[in-house]
């Protein structure tokens, strides 16, 4: 049975962001209660009962009124909320504040939710933007010095390695081998490329020359590439809403106290070592957290328009490889990151002339957070 969400007001605001109240009735309440008790219950081992088949009257006095509810209004938005949104044709950014206003057994529950609505913008000629920034790029060239100069510091760490297999202290074994004459460097010849698994050593040096190019292709493609986002960004006329503003510089903020942590580093240290408040640190901040914010959604527009979308299976698969390999992480926010990071990529293909292999649909592109 197909139910629909009640009393519905949005209340859109001046700052970009608007506040649905709407009420889900008591018997659409009833029946995901019924779901939220078989679901609680599937896990609950009782003597005398076989697994799954408790009775619904035990285990409501087993797992609690109030939990059960909690678990239904759960349900209940997950499929309720969505095609509120789509009834509404609303598009929020980010995660929505949901408040659950009245839940109780026998009655309808009603809840708010407020969130920052997608703003409306028209893109600028970004093709042609593009185009002008692809003719800019230099192709790379690699120097006969550059080479040499890499040769260089490769038998200068050669050195280093074998004065510390002979003994010495690391410190120590990097000093003299910076300080060692060129003549008196280990060469990089034939018998020691084949440690490493070429051929000979013209081998060798002609893949450190690829290798050197592709380095130098990379710089330019990244340096283009931001050019290329700040000129859109500058010739699109969009507001972003504080909120997005606020939600990007706590993003900042995490990552900032993640890199930190390499360094054997608390943010609060970093913030008492500097003399700086995180208001201040944020304030510093709040320019490059509004072209994150603005690239985020020109993205995400090009996307749309261009109908491309990231691979499904590899989106998945991406999010299984984060998902297992960090602790205590929101597959959710796992997804969301994912997702925004292809289709970005996938974008700037598209931007650079290059083909972006779409996979979905453009409803399938427009429908993660940004």
């Amino acid at each position: 049975m197909t139910y629909r969400i009640e009393n519905v007001s949005i209340d859109r605001k001046k700052d970009g962001t608007a506040t649905i109240t709407a009420a889900i009735p008591a018997d659409a309440m009833d029946a995901y209660r019924a779901k939220a008790i078989a679901k609680l219950g599937a896990d609950v081992k009782l003597p005398g009962f076989r697994p799954g088949h408790v009775p619904a009257n035990v285990l409501e006095s087993q797992i609690g009124e109030g939990a059960i509810m909690q678990e239904a209004a759960e349900l209940a938005m997950a499929e309720q909320y969505p095609q509120l949104l789509s009834e509404e044709k609303l598009s929020f950014l980010g995660r929505p504040d949901i408040s659950i206003t009245k839940l109780a057994k026998g009655n309808e529950m009603t809840f708010t939710v407020t969130a920052s609505l997608l703003p409306e913008f028209t893109l600028p000629a970004y093709q042609a933007i593009a185009k002008e920034h692809r003719e800019k790029m230099e192709k790379p060239a690699v120097t006969d010095e550059e080479v040499t100069d890499t040769l260089t510091h490769l038998s200068r760490e050669r050195a280093k390695i074998e004065r510390i297999e002979a003994g010495d202290e690391a410190e120590a074994a990097g000093k003299a081998a910076a300080e060692l004459p060129l003549e008196e460097l280990p060469p990089i010849d034939d018998a020691f490329v084949q440690t490493l698994g070429y051929a000979d050593a013209a081998t060798f040096t002609t893949k450190l020359r690829e290798n050197i190019a592709n380095e130098k292709a990379n710089r330019e493609r990244e340096k283009a590439r931001i050019a290329m986002m700040e000129d859109i960004i500058g010739k699109t006329e969009l507001t972003i809403p504080p909120p997005v503003i606020e939600a990007e510089l706590e993003n900042m903020e995490a990552q900032f106290a993640h890199d930190l942590s390499h360094n054997g580093m608390t943010l609060e240290q970093y913030l008492a070592e500097a003399k700086k408040t995180k208001e201040a640190l944020h304030d510093e901040w709040r320019d490059g957290a509004r072209k994150r914010a603005a690239m985020q959604l020109i993205v995400r527009k090009i996307a749309q328009e261009e109908r491309v979308a990231p691979d499904p299976h590899q989106v998945e698969q991406e999010v299984a490889h984060i998902v297992s390999h960090t602790k205590d992480v929101d597959p959710a926010a796992v997804r969301a990151y994912v997702v925004n990071g292809l289709t970005t990529e996938l974008v700037f293909r598209l931007l650079e002339g290059q083909e972006p292999q779409a996979e979905a649909s453009a409803d399938e592109a427009g429908s993660e957070e940004a």
